[in-house]
């Protein structure tokens, strides 16, 4: 029934207009209980395995997102990634989620979003992800100043 409802409410988040990154503002830690997750952005990159589709050779915009337990040990927590946004220079530029829902008991849980723009390695971005733990809370972090990385 928990699980539900906690569906239930991330459709109803995911219905809502697209505010989040003007209002991000939200912590990466939330707390359930006694269990604590942190959501972590390992890496922003493009992918210059070779691509004959694109006019640099290279992927788009790919951004990994984790969710680790900040106490070590394992994630106990289920989390949902609702939405992703990226900005270079101007408007926010929505991503879409691989894997939307995460679930728990592991060392880390991760995914990715991806499908975002062609912006040129080395640039640095700012991320919005809007996430929900099984609490209920929405989170909306931004993390500024990342770099984008190529891999080959």
């Amino acid at each position: 029934m928990r699980a539900l409802v906690f569906g239930l409410s991330l459709l109803l988040v995911r219905g809502a207009d697209a505010q989040c990154p003007a209002e991000a503002r939200g912590d990466s830690v939330a707390q359930e209980d006694s269990a604590r997750v942190v959501l972590r952005i390992p890496s922003v990159w493009r992918d210059f395995m070779p691509l004959k589709t694109t006019p640099d050779g290279g992927s788009d915009l790919m951004v990994a997102l984790s969710f680790q337990n900040p106490d070590s040990g394992k994630v106990r927590i289920g989390v949902a990634v609702a939405r992703t946004w990226v900005r270079f220079h101007g408007d926010w530029v929505p991503l879409s989620v691989d894997r939307p829902w995460t679930s728990w008991d592991s060392i880390q849980v991760a995914t990715a979003a991806r499908h975002g723009p062609f912006w040129p390695v080395g640039s640095l971005v700012d991320v919005v992800v809007e996430w929900q733990p099984q609490s209920g809370r929405v989170h909306c972090t931004l993390f500024r100043g990342l770099r984008i990385e190529e891999t080959m």
